[in-house]
């Protein structure tokens, strides 16, 4: 568990099922606290276990446009001491049908990379990989992300 102990008010919301901490991050300037409006935050959602359990309140924030927006708490309270577990998570997946959905279809078919390659004519994407981890522990959090395209 990481403990933190912050002499400053944090952005802190009760909803219907569940809690929501928004913890700012330092800002270029290593200003921090009420006063300096954080360009980078973390969001971190606890649900109650009754009402709503975890796999609910994912469902509930990725089928509902805005739900994250909304849910950010903008009202802050001084808050004394709390544990976030440390945590990493890994996610990658296979881009290519990702992509065909959003409309791009000529690239993975006969697309024009001559802006790209010398003698681009005739190349294209065989298949879009992409991969994001991020962990967070008591020296902070590290993100990382990378994409990788074969033609």
């Amino acid at each position: 568990m990481t403990t933190g102990r912050f002499p400053f008010e944090q952005h802190v919301a009760v909803y219907r099922g569940f809690r929501a901490l928004k913890l700012s991050y330092k800002n270029d300037d290593d200003h921090v606290g009420p006063r300096a409006e954080a360009a980078l935050y973390m969001l971190l959602l606890l649900p109650d276990g009754a009402a709503l359990g975890l796999a609910d309140l994912y469902d509930k924030s990725v089928a509902t446009p805005g739900f994250l927006k909304s849910h950010t708490p903008a009202a802050q309270v001084l808050v004394g001491r709390f544990m976030v577990p440390k945590f990493k998570f890994t996610f990658e997946f296979e881009a290519s049908s990702d992509m065909r959905k959003l409309g791009v279809t000529r690239a993975f078919g006969g697309g024009d990379f001559s802006g790209m390659v010398s003698g681009g004519d005739g190349l294209f994407i065989t298949g879009m990989y992409h991969k994001a981890t991020i962990k967070v522990d008591e020296q902070g959090t590290v993100a990382a992300a990378a994409t990788a395209v074969g033609i």
